[in-house]
């Protein structure tokens, strides 16, 4: 939802946004470019098609990297903090 998520960080950065105001950034030309090379289109099923592949051939580091982190968690509660934000 990245409108939803568009206004969470304006919140957190005390950044005033309406929720129209979002939605018309987010359905605009932001979120159809690659961020760091503006000529490319960057569409969100391009995007979830690139994460998924990610997952298929990274899926045992990623989980690994998760694992360590759940346990860093443990031991740290700002890593849990953090790890509760972005679940």
């Amino acid at each position: 939802e990245p409108a939803e998520e568009l206004l969470a960080a304006a919140h957190f950065l005390n950044v005033p946004l309406d929720a129209d105001r979002a939605a018309t950034l987010v359905s605009g030309p932001i979120m159809q470019r690659y961020s760091k090379s503006p000529e490319h289109d960057y569409s969100p099923r391009l995007r979830a098609d690139l994460i998924a592949e990610t997952r298929r051939q990274r899926g045992e580091d990623i989980g690994a990297a998760m694992a360590w982190l759940e346990s860093a968690a443990k031991d740290h509660p700002p890593i849990g903090e953090a790890m509760e934000q972005v679940q």
